[in-house]
């Protein structure tokens, strides 16, 4: 279990760090790590070097409803 003390970040941004792999080596081929999320704060991601792409809150709803 991990414990992440009060005043470390957005709780989201946290376990995007926390579960960000960067690669992933499967059978001796690496495959670099992504993510799609539907915050703004996503793209911070990219500063661990996971490519990181983030849509806002309302736009992702739209587009996850259909009403695109």
């Amino acid at each position: 279990m991990l414990v992440v003390p009060p005043g470390s970040g957005i709780v989201h941004q946290v376990n995007m760090e926390y579960l960000g792999r960067v690669v992933f080596n499967r059978e001796g081929i690496c495959y670099p790590d992504s993510v799609i999320g539907t915050d703004s704060h996503t793209t911070m991601i990219d500063g661990l070097g996971v490519a990181g792409w983030g849509v806002g809150g309302t736009e992702a709803e739209v587009a996850m409803l259909g009403q695109a």
